[in-house]
């Protein structure tokens, strides 16, 4: 003689109600979990673009004034040089020697 089923099983299985209820219910809760790490990482992609565009306007900041630092090198440069050719020229004083370059 075979056993019985027992309450709630048809032939050696749960009945397909409560199997198909449980799956649901498995099936929302991962749906849900999904979509709260897909929100988490547009979140975090927002953050990430804020920050990119947080650097892109430091580095345009710091290139501006490499840049204008350059120039005003450059200018003080081309200053100096007229200096010491000036004084190279006679415009030193006496007993002095040009300075080195």
């Amino acid at each position: 003689r075979s056993p019985s089923p027992g309450p709630g099983r048809v032939a050696g299985q749960i009945q397909p109600q409560a199997e198909g209820a449980d799956r649901a219910g498995r099936l929302q809760g991962q749906i849900q979990n999904i979509h709260t790490q897909f929100g988490r990482a547009q979140d975090e992609l927002r953050r990430i673009s804020g920050l990119c565009s947080t650097a892109e306007t430091r580095i345009k900041k710091t290139k501006d004034l490499q840049n204008h630092m350059a120039r005003e090198f450059h200018t003080l440069a081309e200053q100096t040089r007229a200096l010491l050719q000036g004084l190279d020229g006679g415009g030193g004083a006496p007993g002095s020697s040009p300075p080195t370059r």
